[in-house]
């Protein structure tokens, strides 16, 4: 991902915000940690095509590294 934004592929600020965006709305709505996780992953899968597995990774990602997900992180 870092990679990635180095060379302009992404906007890596840009992602994180979203990402927090979206867990906080769904966050708001008393869902589990795996619903919030699964949701997270359908809307990176309809957005960007991938495969779901891809998808999985890239929120595991910023749940682990990024601390985006404060109530899924601790």
């Amino acid at each position: 991902m870092v990679n990635l934004d180095k060379r302009g592929e992404i906007d890596y600020d840009e992602i994180q915000d979203q990402m927090k965006a979206l867990y906080r709305r769904l966050k708001k709505t008393k869902k589990s940690r795996e619903e919030i996780f699964n949701e997270i992953v359908e809307k990176i899968h309809r957005v960007t095509l991938q495969e779901a597995l891809y998808c999985q990774i890239v929120v595991s990602y910023f749940i682990q590294s990024c601390e985006v997900f404060d109530a899924i992180a601790q």
